[in-house]
């Protein structure tokens, strides 16, 4: 029984799969330079105009439930990310995007969060990125 109920919910995720990856897609490329509200605001808009389409997706998707991987979370809250919603999601911004964002830090959390991140990478990658 458990295994056909898992067997129906992977099913329905391959006809999902398109919306979720529009949603988690755009947030990695939009939503950086923007406030936690005005983040909300974009998903939600965009799962409105999904809907209007007619594309499937998961209820309640969300960047952080879609890309968040929690074994690699847990690891950025340790190196020093804060755990609040707008924090984990640049951290996948981070971790999903091809070029270096720019990180406006006044609490210098970021700076404290990539250094220790840095910590264990063997070819120096804090002197290369500038960081003292």
């Amino acid at each position: 029984m458990r295994w056909g109920n898992d067997i129906e919910l992977l099913s329905k995720s391959f006809d999902y799969l398109p919306g979720d990856s529009l949603i988690g897609a755009g947030m990695v490329s939009y939503s950086g330079c923007f406030t936690a509200n005005f983040r909300s605001d974009m998903e939600d808009s965009w799962i409105a105009n999904m809907r209007l389409l007619h594309l499937q997706f998961t209820e309640g998707i969300r960047m952080i439930s879609y890309l968040g991987e929690p074994v690699k979370i847990q690891s950025w809250n340790i190196a020093g990310l804060p755990k609040n919603d707008t924090s984990i999601e640049n951290g996948i911004i981070i971790d999903k995007s091809r070029r270096w964002p720019l990180m406006i830090d006044p609490q210098n959390q970021a700076n404290k969060y990539i250094k220790n991140m840095g910590k264990d990478q063997p070819e120096g990658s804090l002197i290369y990125l500038g960081i003292d």
